[in-house]
């Protein structure tokens, strides 16, 4: 009897894991969590249809987007999980549910202002990172936050010089990216006109005063011409190198306050 022997070769493939599972995201939450199988080596967010970040991930694989309100705004986007091996190639792919609205989440409110007041302040929904400060088109100062969502420009006196002037406050993401807009309420306030010198003897290096909320730029006019538009800061200004424009003792030496607009407010004497 003969008997015949046959190597048999088994090759055992494994299985791999590409599973990935992912939580409810609500509008304005910080994070989106869920896991993912072991041979998923990154997790990404899709935002209609493009990849705007990577999660951080662990051991135990569980996967952290820690800034997902700053990529999630509408209950309307499309938002995807994706999953990738190690040479990026995509192996799972689900759809975010999401839940809320992005509104509630962008409010943005002033508190009462009048011209000549120091601070403009106010509050802002959960979506906004950063508040802004626009004049007449023109971002000038950013507002200190809070965490319980109010914010505070310290020195809005120093930007809003007119109650013609154009104030808007914007609040941004965290790419900076405008995501509302409001048109401040700037009440009249106690307009002061008023501008003062201290003395001047001819011959002095510099010319300082004060002057008033009405007044927006100074200036330093010699026998009727322009020579110099002063150096302002919270309410006084400076006029340097004053030898060299008042020439002679005889001249006649005046400073003139104008608004926003150029237009003239308040002309003083002095020489």
């Amino acid at each position: 009897m003969v008997i015949l022997k046959k190597t048999i070769t088994v090759k055992v493939t494994e299985k791999m894991d590409y599973s990935l599972v992912v939580k409810a995201y609500n509008i304005g939450d910080s994070k989106l969590t869920g896991a993912f199988g072991r041979n998923i080596w990154k997790v990404r967010l899709w935002v209609n249809g493009k990849v705007v970040t990577q999660a951080s991930t662990n051991a135990a694989g569980e996967f952290t987007f820690d800034n997902a309100s700053s990529f999630i705004h509408s209950a309307t986007d499309l938002i995807e999980v994706v999953g990738v091996d190690t040479g990026y190639t995509e192996h799972a792919r689900i759809k975010v549910p999401v839940t809320g609205g992005l509104e509630s989440m962008l409010h943005l409110t002033q508190n009462a202002y009048s011209m000549g007041s120091t601070a403009l302040s106010g509050q802002f929904g959960r979506a906004i990172w950063k508040v802004r400060l626009s004049i007449n088109g023109n971002v000038v100062a950013q507002a200190t936050t809070n965490a319980d969502g109010t914010y505070t420009f310290t020195n809005a006196s120093s930007f809003i010089k007119s109650a013609t002037d154009k104030v808007e406050i914007i609040g941004v993401d965290t790419q900076y990216k405008e995501v509302k807009r409001i048109t401040a309420t700037i009440g009249a306030g106690a307009i002061n006109n008023a501008l003062q010198a201290k003395d001047f003897t001819f011959g002095d290096k510099t010319i300082t005063g004060t002057f008033g909320n009405a007044i927006a730029k100074v200036r330093l006019v010699v026998n009727g011409v322009t020579v110099q538009q002063a150096t302002t800061v919270d309410g006084g200004f400076t006029f340097t190198s004053t030898n060299y424009l008042i020439k002679n003792a005889t001249d006649k030496v005046e400073i003139v306050g104008v608004d926003a607009q150029y237009r003239e407010v308040n002309r003083i004497v002095i020489h």
